[in-house]
């Protein structure tokens, strides 16, 4: 990446001031309070937007909102190594720039917008504001880093090293990835994470799956039960109906029952009355024959008696004749009664046989309805068993036929039960089968989820399997790093320190632990803090330079901010050279308020833009 211009319209104190930049070393060269630090802030802001955070009791923004004017903007073209150009123009007071490409077509959409507006240039060189604040520009007396950047740059470097990417370490990697794999997937041994939930939901709905095919049976069965109870309520109906007409056929001829009935009752009574007069005559004649004998013992016991009260003999034959007497009297009278008797039981003889004559000319009217009566059922039955033939089981029909009135009656009262407990029973089907329908409806919809959490658990598994395979790959790809990029870095890193410091050291590296150790001219590693300042400084100015080709994709321009205060002149000049033999192709912006950096161009005869502000 290159800066070929950029012009301040308002920034700061500075208005109307353009800037033109080429290869190799850029000078910037310009009297304190002339504005280099505000020129630096300016280039900061059009790459990465400026800062409205307050640090301290004022904001960057603030700071260098225009003197005397209400324009706070600039622009700048720059191209990246591929060689296509940019235009960038930013209104200081909006979030948003203007980015134009080579054709000057309005390409700002292209790049993603952010809350802070939008990070072009992130996105097309690789490198965030704060990497490349820390990295690339190197601001006024702090090419030495302190602990807080160093830290920074030793934790990205490290993780550079470990991953290929600078703001995450291999250990940062694994820990999101393993945190990610617990949260977002779970394992066996957790119990509320999405798997789990999946599986415990999973299981619950084939359980629900198995009661519903259960059920499903059920129906088929109760559906076949259906049927039949249907068929048997048809023919109970049936039956019932032809029943109910057998019944009706014969109550309309009520009232000729109701004659019968009377007949019936009438043979019964005569029947009754004729036996009474039977019992009476016999009655009759036993009490009859009872008087005779009662009085012949009377008599008999009055002869023996009076004799024995009486001794006289004319009292004995008087009571002889009195006997006599009483017996001629008596035997009139009994003749008399007997003869009564005998004219009562021809009258009551006649009267029977009238009696008997009635009841068998009764019998007979009643054998006769009898008879047509049960013609006319058994007409009625073959009519029905014609009507019913093709509704009702035959040997049930032929059975129902076979029976007396009485009979069919009787038969209708049971059928009345059986057809309303059928239709009971059928109401009860229907009304299981609904429930059961309605239970059999949810299949579709537990066969629809389950399918779309079996998805959902394979998706799980699928994304569990790439959290693995990229941690065994994130593993492969550490140690083949560790191996690769850090010893790469330390040699580019070696490479600049032995170059700037005439080759008095030669070989540097960063230890595990970050901590930076150069090779002494003994040959013994030691930490870079128990070197001169002068030493310490160059190291760090190489770390920096080293960084800055590791990190990003392209070739970043260093920006050096009074960079070389503390050097001596033949550091200064050694670092000089080094610049404009080893960045002849690359930018170098240096800000400057001494006139060393020119003398040694103008010495060296170094080739650079001279900027005088």
């Amino acid at each position: 990446m290159k800066i070929d211009d950029f012009k301040i319209n308002n920034y700061g104190k500075i208005e109307n001031s353009e800037v033109f930049l080429q290869n190799g070393i850029n000078l910037i060269k310009g009297y304190n309070e002339a504005g280099k630090s505000t020129i630096l802030s300016f280039l900061n802001s059009m790459l990465y937007g400026i800062d409205k955070t307050k640090k301290g009791n004022i904001s960057e923004y603030d700071k260098y909102l225009p003197w005397l004017s209400t324009n706070f903007s600039g622009s700048m073209n720059y191209r990246l190594d591929n060689g296509n150009n940019y235009y960038v123009f930013r209104d200081f007071k909006k979030k948003t720039p203007i980015i134009l490409d080579r054709n000057r077509n309005d390409i700002t959409a292209n790049f993603k917008q952010s809350k802070k507006g939008i990070d072009f240039l992130e996105e097309q060189i690789g490198v965030d504001k704060k990497t490349f604040q820390n990295t690339s520009i190197s601001y006024q007396k702090l090419v030495i880093l302190d602990d807080k950047n160093k830290a920074e740059m030793s934790g990205k470097l490290a993780n550079l090293i470990s991953t290929g990417e600078e703001n995450y370490s291999y250990d940062d990697i694994i820990k999101r990835l393993n945190n990610k794999q617990l949260e977002e997937v779970g394992t066996s041994r957790t119990k509320k994470r999405p798997i789990n939930n999946l599986e415990e939901r999973i299981l619950k709905l084939e359980q629900e799956r198995r009661e519903v095919l259960n059920i499903k049976d059920k129906k088929e069965r109760m559906t076949e039960e259906r049927e039949e109870t249907q068929k048997k309520f048809a023919t109970v109906g049936y039956i019932k109906q032809m029943i109910t007409e057998i019944k009706e056929n014969f109550l309309k001829k009520e009232t000729e029952k109701k004659i019968y009935t009377e007949i019936y009752n009438r043979i019964e009574k005569k029947k009754e009355e004729i036996e009474e007069k039977k019992k009476e005559r016999i009655d009759v004649i036993t009490k009859e024959k009872v008087f005779d004998r009662i009085k012949w013992i009377y008599l008999i016991l009055t002869l023996i008696a009076i004799p024995a009260a009486y001794f006289y003999i004319y009292s004995l034959i008087g009571y002889v004749l009195l006997l006599i007497f009483i017996y001629i009297i008596s035997k009139n009278n009994s003749d008399k009664r007997m003869a009564d008797l005998e004219e009562k039981n021809r009258a009551v003889e006649k009267e029977l046989n009238i009696l008997r004559k009635d009841v068998i000319q009764d019998e007979r009217v009643i054998q006769k309805e009898k008879k047509e009566f049960e013609e006319r059922f058994e007409n009625v039955k073959k009519q029905m068993f014609q009507k019913y033939k093709n509704f009702v089981n035959r040997e049930y029909l032929e059975r129902i036929l076979k029976k007396d009135i009485e009979g069919v009656f009787k038969e209708a009262s049971e059928i009345e039960k059986e057809y309303e407990t059928t239709m009971y029973r059928l109401s009860q089907i229907n009304a299981e089968r609904n429930v059961v329908e309605s239970t059999s409806g949810k299949l579709a919809e537990i066969v629809e989820e389950l399918e779309e959490l079996k998805q959902e658990r394979e998706k799980l598994l699928n994304y569990n399997d790439t959290i693995e395979i990229a941690k065994e790959v994130l593993k492969e790809s550490y140690d083949e790093l560790k191996n690769n990029v850090g010893p790469e870095f330390d040699k580019k890193l070696s490479y600049i320190v032995k170059k700037i410091t005439n080759g008095k050291y030669d070989d540097v590296y960063i230890d595990i632990n970050h901590n930076i150790k150069m090779k002494t001219e003994h040959g013994e590693y030691v930490n870079l803090e128990r070197f001169s300042t002068g030493t310490i400084e160059q190291v760090n100015l190489a770390l920096r330079l080293a960084y800055i080709d590791t990190i990003s994709k392209e070739s970043l321009p260093i920006i050096l901010d009074e960079a070389f205060a503390f050097y001596d002149d033949e550091r200064l000049a050694n670092i000089m050279r080094f610049l404009s033999q080893e960045y002849i192709d690359r930018q170098v912006i240096i800000f400057t308020c001494s006139n060393r950096e020119k003398k040694i161009i103008d010495e060296e005869n170094i080739p650079a833009n001279v900027v005088l502000i």
